[in-house]
């Protein structure tokens, strides 16, 4: 949430558009659904709780909770829009403008505002206010409320992150390279659906893991909320082929239209080509 350095010369970055989850993994898919449920309720309690400090203590600062009440969904709040080096003092110098929007406390306003796009500005910068002491750029104050953007949170937000247990298990079987864009396109296989469809379904599969009984009853510490929704999302299908073999066709990967493994399992005469 502040200005960073501007890299000398390029780097390669690494960007992925999704992780190593399987899309069948609709257990995982209900616990980090009820866990948010639980997160956001005691997010928007916490939320009062800063908002009431700001208040009656240390207060927000002129870049903060610019999105709503104790919170900023960080946009051009402490980033730099232009900026220039000052070779005399071996310093960037922001000179952006001020952050300009629509929005105010969560509503939309019908007048274009603006407000100031740092909390702190250090005193090198001819825009620093007279006789501060601050020796850095910081954007909207991670101390005082919520704030996130599209990849990270302050460590105040990042609390109420969850993360699901997986409950299928996937690995790199290809690759596909776009040279004219410059992508790399993994192709992924999911060992937990494979041989969900080789022990012929979901309750043979957990039972030969040690985690159900033979009627579909969780054993041990394995939630019974989670064989609960497998149960459920493997009877939403077919279980038998166009030959009238037993399939459980549930637990083919849908990768796009044309690669339906739900589909090849229904029809055993459906080829599949990778890459």
């Amino acid at each position: 949430m502040t200005l960073n350095p501007i890299p000398n010369e390029p780097k390669i970055s690494i960007i992925s558009s999704g992780d190593d989850a399987c899309p069948n993994d609709v257990g995982a898919t209900a616990l980090e659904t009820t866990a948010l449920e639980e997160a956001n309720k005691e997010l928007r309690e916490a939320q009062e709780e800063l908002i009431a400090e700001a208040r009656s203590g240390t207060g927000l600062n002129e870049a903060d909770a610019q999105t709503n009440k104790g919170f900023t969904f960080d946009v051009c709040e402490g980033r730099a829009l232009k900026a220039y080096y000052d070779y005399k003092i071996g310093k960037w110098i922001d000179d952006s403008p001020p952050c300009s929007s629509y929005r105010k406390d969560g509503a939309t306003v019908a007048k274009k505002r603006e407000y100031p796009r740092w909390s702190e500005i250090p005193s090198y910068s001819p825009h620093a206010k007279p006789d501060t002491d601050f020796e850095n750029y910081l954007g909207p104050n991670p101390d005082t409320h919520f704030i996130m953007d599209w990849l990270k949170c302050n460590q105040a937000l990042g609390v109420y992150q969850f993360n699901p247990p997986k409950y299928h298990t996937v690995h790199k079987i290809a690759e596909t390279i776009d040279e004219e864009i410059g992508l790399i396109y993994d192709v992924m296989e999911c060992d937990t659906c494979k041989k969900i469809v080789d022990l012929g379904g979901i309750i043979p599969y957990r039972q030969s893991l040690g985690q159900s009984d033979e009627h579909g009853k969780a054993v041990g510490t394995f939630p019974q909320g989670v064989l609960d929704v497998e149960m459920a999302f493997q009877s939403s299908y077919p279980q038998k082929n166009t030959k009238g073999e037993p399939v459980a066709t549930a637990w083919g990967i849908q990768a796009t239209q044309e690669h339906n493994g739900k589909e090849m399992l229904l029809n055993p005469d459906l080829k599949i080509r990778i890459g």
